[in-house]
């Protein structure tokens, strides 16, 4: 029982990463254009001034961050999700805010934006977590 259990949180939680990413056209991100196209960059910035963008990143990093507690649940079968919720959205609160501070004091040509974005739409979060707690579970047996 409690293995089909955490099969289906590891099974549910890697679907929903996927599915975050298949359909990433749904949420609003003026700047994916600009970074495939290289297209002119302050056309691209003037549409991030949209309340719009900053829900649909903050929509997707929480969306990212519950999915790969799911795949995290389901692997390690650990009681500490919350906790792993918890720390994800502390951490990544100051990233927001770095993402919001890059987008409005840019310059061209700067790259701090994209790698700062990228951590935002991805689910780093997650594989940063997989990999301590496999560290943790093979050093420590946790």
């Amino acid at each position: 029982m409690v293995k089909k259990r955490n099969y289906t949180l590891l099974i549910t939680g890697l679907v929903g990463l996927v599915l975050v990413r298949g359909f990433e056209s749904l949420f609003y991100d003026p700047l994916t254009p600009f970074f495939k196209n290289n297209l002119n960059w302050s056309e691209a910035f003037e549409a991030t001034r949209n309340i719009k963008f900053y829900i649909n990143a903050v929509l997707r990093f929480g969306l990212n961050l519950i999915f790969s507690a799911l795949v995290v649940r389901g692997f390690f079968r650990m009681n500490q999700v919350r906790s792993f919720l918890k720390i994800g959205f502390v951490l990544g609160l100051p990233i927001l805010a770095l993402y919001h501070y890059a987008i409005t004091n840019h310059e061209e040509g700067e790259l701090v934006l994209f790698y700062v974005r990228r951590t935002v739409i991805q689910p780093f979060y997650g594989i940063i977590g997989f990999m301590t707690l496999f560290y943790l579970e093979k050093t420590e047996g946790i």
